[in-house]
């Protein structure tokens, strides 16, 4: 009987507090390591469901940044993926659905992905997940799932510090049974910022600099809230996600490190009025136009062709669209002709199966030749006409 009770008050607090154990957090850690050196003093072990996700009756474990996978079992942590090199994928949105293991989206490496991935047990390794309709061009926001659908807004691309962040005003929706993406228009403004989205026990929380969204997915209602007035001073640190809670550490006005927890349950009761998620089909080119726009695209039209005709003799210089940042990693390198395995490690899809990378290398050469004609130009290898060069003409 105590061996039950202990058993319980185990799985409750590793399932769903989700929190790791002292040995689950070494292993994950040395682990880490092994491949990168000294991991950073201030990386966060415990991010609730960022990091953990339950597929039937395992506990599946994906550190922030990173492919490792580990099943979590009687306090141990045991390594299940087989993947030789891990790319960068922070703030990547976890989740589970049909017994499988999902991550979407996220950052690393100096590229925002689009990216929808699932974690093939069998094989060790993380296989691309084809989906049709219009992929949003970067998922990096908030995320949240309600049903049979993955919601995703607020998502940027990264400027890097080189350019302007990119930002995206849309709502995309994600129907898991069919893989296929919706884009809608969010009515509500105001939620319109940038951040990054923490998944607990019954919220998601979505971190801005000033102001925060807290989610409630399974009735699809949010709160906007001001981050000093719930707990969080503008200088503050997550330490720890723990069930529907926050742990920080903030340094007082006399310089003085505090810790506190900060209760999501509590504050969503506080608040007696809670907006529901409104939203409507993004408006297409035709639901738009009026006759009055059409006259004037007409109008505009022929005097286009009218100067057209006057200067045909002239030779102009076309313009040519600008480098996306998946061009300028391929410019950059000094090589202009890449083998397979180089091409796949420069884009970062080396960690994929032999079929998903065999797709997902082809979806980026028509991705990168659509907008620069013969950008890359596959050639067949004289030491083996079986495989394939790629030439990059820069």
């Amino acid at each position: 009987m105590r061996s039950l009770i202990l058993f319980i008050c185990f799985f409750s607090f590793s399932v769903f507090g989700q929190s790791l154990t002292k040995s689950q957090e070494r292993v994950i850690k040395e682990t880490i390591e092994e491949t990168y050196g000294p991991i950073d003093a201030n990386f966060i072990y415990n991010q609730g469901f960022n990091t953990i996700s339950i597929i039937g009756k395992d506990t599946l474990y994906n550190p922030n940044g990173y492919y490792f996978v580990f099943k979590l079992s009687q306090g141990k942590a045991t390594r299940l993926d087989r993947c030789t090199f891990h790319g960068g994928n922070f703030h990547r949105f976890l989740f589970s659905w049909k017994k499988r293991l999902y991550a979407l989206g996220g950052y690393g490496f100096f590229t925002t992905t689009n990216n929808l991935l699932y974690f093939n047990q069998i094989n060790g390794g993380w296989t691309f997940q084809p989906t049709g309709g219009k992929t949003p061009p970067h998922l990096l926001g908030a995320n949240f799932k309600h049903g049979k659908h993955i919601y995703t807004f607020n998502n940027y691309q990264c400027g890097n510090s080189t350019g302007k962040d990119v930002f995206d005003f849309k709502l995309h929706r994600l129907d898991l049974d069919k893989m296929h993406w919706k884009t809608f228009t969010l009515l509500d403004t105001n939620l319109f910022f940038k951040g990054f989205s923490y998944s607990l026990k019954n919220y998601v929380f979505f971190k801005g600099e000033d102001r925060s969204i807290i989610i409630h997915p399974s009735t699809m209602e949010y709160l906007i809230v001001k981050n000093e007035e719930i707990g969080f001073p503008y200088s503050h640190q997550i330490l720890d996600v723990h069930s529907n809670s926050i742990t920080i550490r903030h340094v007082d006005s006399v310089g003085i490190k505090n810790s506190k927890s900060i209760d999501l349950e509590t504050i969503w009761k506080s608040f007696t009025l809670h907006k529901k998620f409104r939203y409507e089909p993004s408006k297409t080119l035709k639901s738009t136009i009026s006759w009055t726009s059409l006259f004037i695209i007409g109008l505009l039209g022929l005097i286009v062709l009218l100067l057209v005709l006057v200067f045909k003799k002239n030779k102009t210089t076309p313009i040519t669209p600008s480098y996306t940042e998946s061009h300028l990693l391929l410019v950059n390198q000094a090589k202009e002709l890449l083998t397979q395995e180089e091409f796949d490690l420069i884009m970062g899809i080396d960690i994929l199966e032999q079929d998903s990378k065999k797709l997902r290398r082809h979806r980026i050469i028509t991705d990168l030749n659509q907008s620069h004609p013969n950008f890359i130009e596959r050639i067949k290898d004289e030491t083996d006409k079986r495989r394939n060069l790629y030439k990059i003409n820069k």
